[in-house]
């Protein structure tokens, strides 16, 4: 199991209320108010972790769908100042060192050294021998039965799939004064400022300790304590505890298993390339709107048809399909409705912390859509979307007829599985 397979099974249980600090950060009960017996991270530690560091350095698979077949690691594990070098070899009871090779920049080993610099030369020692295959990098690609699969158990590359419809589309849009039929694709991929820092250490009554600058430090402690068979009072991270949680964790889970083979304090950082390899992104989407409309501009049908591309893995993949896709279409008031949605694995890397960009994505292919819409009718935006917005006592539809709750998901009548 990796950080990211823990989140993509949906598991959220943590600690009681009363072991989480202040602000939501992650600490054990006695520490958690005025009083407590030390703080978790205090100058002491700080100096004592400083005078210990170790430096962790990556090799990452340039492949995107392979197999490993060796690692000779001999040459690397014999520098001077390299203290471990751990393969997938060295971890066979979890998957932090994938011996198979979903996306490109996926970790094949780790090297922890006395400075950065022998870290790196040791990964430049290091000779992986691949088997690759043939990987499936785009979504709709990844929709056909015969496509190659990012999970070889898997029965398909579909994470999770939404369909529903309320009232006659196809006759909303035939008989609709204008119809507007257009694709809207969106890709960004922002690069962390933090470089994805990670930096962990045993405190002096061995509980692992790790700071970060990921959100959700409660929720990864979570994940760590489970991934490394730890009780959950032994594990705790310091990090900012707002902002969207997910599986986009790179780099937490394989510093804390250095920490815990080591015995020694080791921080893992990015700087240039080093920020991009393998780093978490946010969920590339194809949304493709039809809409219809009146010669008044009343709106006559809405038909919505989204593809979410998931990465290798598909952490939180169908609520956050759920969302986009019915809250995208529940403000306005129209008799027929109609979404598809697929959120699809591909050999590319694990999606990032921002899950609510599928909204946002949705929502902003929807509005741009009623923009060209209101275009071919020479209406006004404004005055168009008072007339077909839903009112204080309108309920929210989906498009399945079902009512969308305040900030919640849409229900629909489709496939809805992850893992």
């Amino acid at each position: 199991m990796t950080v990211e397979s823990f989140f993509e099974r949906g598991e959220r249980a943590g600690p009681p209320s009363d072991q989480r600090g202040a602000g939501g950060f992650d600490c054990p009960a006695e520490l958690s108010h005025a009083g407590g017996r030390r703080s978790v991270f205090d100058a002491a530690d700080d100096r004592r972790v400083a005078d210990g560091m170790t430096h962790m350095k990556i090799v990452r698979a340039p492949h995107a769908s392979a197999r490993v077949l060796s690692v000779d690691a001999a040459a690397a594990r014999a520098m001077p100042g390299v203290i471990a070098v751990l393969t997938h070899e060295d971890v066979a009871d979890t998957t932090i060192l994938d011996p198979v090779i979903r996306f490109a920049g996926q970790r094949v080993a780790a090297v922890v050294a006395e400075t950065e610099a022998v870290a790196k030369a040791a990964c430049r020692a290091i000779t992986v021998e691949y088997d690759v295959h043939d990987p499936v990098t785009d979504p709709h690609a990844a929709l056909s039965p015969d496509s190659p699969k990012v999970h070889e158990t898997a029965d398909s590359n579909i994470v999770a799939e939404l369909h529903g419809s309320t009232g006659d589309v196809d006759t909303g849009l035939t008989f609709a004064f204008t119809v507007h039929d257009a694709t809207y694709t969106q890709d960004v991929r922002p690069v962390p400022p933090d470089g994805r820092e990670c930096t962990g250490w045993l405190d002096d009554d061995a509980r692992l300790i790790l700071r970060t600058a990921a959100p959700s430090p409660a929720r990864i402690g979570d994940a760590l304590a489970t991934l490394h068979d730890l009780p959950r009072a032994h594990v705790h991270v310091l990090g900012e505890a707002s902002g969207p949680g997910g599986p986009g964790i790179l780099t937490e889970d394989i510093v804390a298993l250095a920490v815990l083979k080591t015995r020694r304090p080791v921080t893992l950082k990015g700087s240039g390339p080093e920020r991009t390899e393998g780093t978490a992104e946010c969920n590339p989407i194809e949304v493709r709107v039809r809409l219809g409309a009146s010669h008044g501009g009343r709106l006559t049908a809405m038909d919505l048809r989204v593809v979410c591309n998931v990465g290798a893995y598909g952490g939180h993949a169908a609520g956050a399909l759920m969302r986009a896709v019915g809250e995208s279409v529940a403000p306005y008031k129209c008799r027929s409705k109609r979404i598809d949605g697929y959120a699809v694995r591909t050999n590319t890397p694990a999606p990032g912390t921002f899950f609510d960009d599928w909204v946002a994505k949705a929502d902003f292919a929807v509005e741009r859509a009623m923009d060209d819409l209101v275009d071919k009718l020479g209406l006004d935006p404004v005055a168009f979307r008072r007339m077909n917005a839903i009112g204080p006592a309108d309920p929210a539809i989906s498009a399945d007829g079902s009512h969308v709750r305040a900030g919640g998901g849409v229900l629909t009548d489709g496939r809805n599985e992850s893992g």
